[in-house]
Formats: C-alpha cells, sequence, structure tokens
C-alpha cells in the first residue's frame, strides 16, 4: 500500500492522486478513532477542565503546578518517544511490537503536548519571550487559510502536477521545508491582518454562516 501512493502521488494523474488522497484520509481517520479517539476525547476533556479551573487566567499563581507539569512532561513524553523509535527500528516484525508501541505512544504523546503547552505558557509571561511568541498570534487568527495554504504549497512541491518530490525528501528536509513555510506565513498573516480584520477562508467561512442563520 505504501509504494502504490509513493508511485500515484509522484508519478500518477490529478484523479488517481484525488482517489488514493480519498483513500489514504478515509484509513487514516478510521484508524485515529479506532486507535486514539480515546486518547483525543480525554484531551479535550483535561482542555475543559483547565479552562473551568482558570488556570490559563492567573498563570503566576498556577506557576509551581504548571512548572511541575512541564518537568514530568518532557521527562516521560522524551522517554517515551525514544523507546519508541528503539522499539520500532530494532524489533518492527515482533507481533508484540504494536501492543508496545501503543503503550508509549499513550504515555508519550499527551505527556509531551503537556511539556509544550506548559512550557509555552510559563515563557509567556516573561517579556522578552512574550515579544517574539505575539507575531504568532496572526497565525493563529488565520488558522484555516494557513492550514490549506500549507496544503496548496505542499501539493506543488510533492505531487506529480508540480515538482513530484513526495517520497524523495528526507526528513531532515522536509523538517527544513517546514520551517521555511511557516516561518513565511508569519510575516503574511501579520501583512494580511494589517489590511483586513481575518483571513479570507475565515471571511468566507463566517459570511457562510451568517447568512445561513438569516434563512432559517
Amino acid at each position: 500500500m505504501v509504494e502504490r501512493s509513493l508511485r500515484v502521488y509522484s508519478q500518477g494523474t490529478f484523479t488517481a492522486i484525488l482517489v488514493q488522497r480519498a483513500f489514504d484520509v478515509g484509513f487514516y481517520y478510521l484508524g485515529v478513532i479506532f486507535y486514539l479517539g480515546y486518547l483525543i476525547f480525554a484531551m479535550f476533556l483535561l482542555g475543559a477542565y483547565a479552562g473551568r479551573r482558570g488556570l490559563f487566567d492567573y498563570v503566576s499563581i498556577h506557576a509551581t503546578f504548571f512548572r511541575k507539569i512541564a518537568w514530568w512532561g518532557f521527562t516521560i513524553g522524551c522517554a517515551g518517544n525514544i523507546l519508541y523509535v528503539i522499539t520500532d527500528l530494532t524489533h518492527a516484525n515482533a507481533r508484540w511490537v504494536k501492543i508496545l508501541i501503543s503503550i508509549l505512544m499513550t504515555a508519550s504523546v499527551p505527556t509531551l503536548a503537556l511539556f509544550y503547552i506548559s512550557a509555552i505558557t510559563l515563557l509567556f509571561e516573561k517579556k522578552t519571550w512574550r515579544a517574539l511568541f505575539l507575531p504568532l498570534a496572526n497565525v493563529g487568527r488565520m488558522a484555516l487559510t494557513n492550514y490549506l495554504l500549507q496544503s496548496v504549497i505542499c501539493n506543488l512541491i510533492f505531487y506529480s502536477y508540480g515538482l513530484g518530490l513526495y517520497g524523495r525528501v528526507s526528513p531532515m528536509w522536509g523538517l527544513l521545508l517546514s520551517i521555511v513555510i511557516f516561518l513565511i506565513q508569519i510575516p503574511l498573516s501579520g501583512w494580511w491582518l494589517g489590511h483586513f480584520r481575518c483571513g479570507p477562508v475565515e471571511w468566507l467561512w463566517r459570511s457562510l454562516t451568517y447568512e445561513r442563520h438569516r434563512t432559517t
């Protein structure tokens, strides 16, 4: 299946790519629902709990709590991800690997996410870091537009109707490419919001939503 996807994305026609993409997306979300649905739901509940408690409204009061979460999240998250990589690379064909990988993902993915959240929250309390983070708010205000723009750019880079580089870019170059695209979107989002109240896709979404409300 992986070889077929590689061949279709790098060499196939637009229609073939569209069909393969629909299949891959359906397969991916089916896996998410059955294997990670409980984890995603748990993270939603945790976020709702943090909001109800007002943890992010009074960060200075809860600073000690955030430091503990950051420390334990980093320790457990990094250890779990390292074990995950080692297990996957050295025992990929063993039957027990899938069970162990599921356990490691359940432990390491949310804890590492909690580390990111706690660390950024604490850094945002410092003026220097806040000045660095504030431009990212513009990217967030245009989240849907930027997400779709990333998709368009990567389609033109990786699929056959563009540069056809699917499967030919190493993880390191893929990471650098992601950073470059995001760094371009930061000033682009700031420029756009300097002239308009919201992103173009967000404006379209709001317009359709308000129009639907008027007709109901």
